[in-house]
């Protein structure tokens, strides 16, 4: 994988078994923020919100930004030293809106509980783009 920062799940490799491929990744310590906040309570949760904001950013300083698409709490991992990592990127796209096209349309595989309200609003036909990757990662902030 081409992302490679301290906010964002490292992708090690692809296992092909039994018609199956698996996605390898680095092991993370305590599963999920939401799992981990759950045991641990809301200590440092400050520091959880800025290396969230800091690996979206991250992603989004490509050229074409790459749009996450699918950020809430269970897609926010924890490691041994306790950085946030954004991971699942299995819906996320380049956003291309700036060479004149319209962008990607998302596909209705987010969860509702956690999708930008105008997604939500304007269904199948309504594109994905960086404004909501920023509205969902608000709302991850504000739990």
């Amino acid at each position: 994988s081409h992302l490679k920062h301290e906010n964002i799940v490292p992708f090690i490799g692809v296992i092909d078994k039994d018609y199956r491929l698996w996605l390898v990744s680095e092991c993370m310590y305590s599963s999920n923020v939401k799992t981990y906040i759950e045991y641990t309570g809301r200590e440092n949760w400050d520091l959880r919100h800025l290396v969230t904001a800091k690996g979206l950013c991250y992603l989004h300083t490509f050229d074409p930004p790459i749009v996450h698409g699918d950020l809430k709490g269970c897609n926010v991992m924890v490691d041994r030293r306790e950085n946030a990592r954004l991971t699942d990127f299995g819906i996320s796209r380049s956003d291309d809106t700036r060479q004149g096209l319209d962008s990607t349309n998302v596909d209705r595989r987010e969860t509702l509980n956690w999708i930008a309200p105008e997604l939500i609003f304007f269904g199948n036909s309504e594109t994905m783009r960086m404004e909501a990757d920023i509205c969902i990662c608000i709302c991850l902030c504000a739990i």
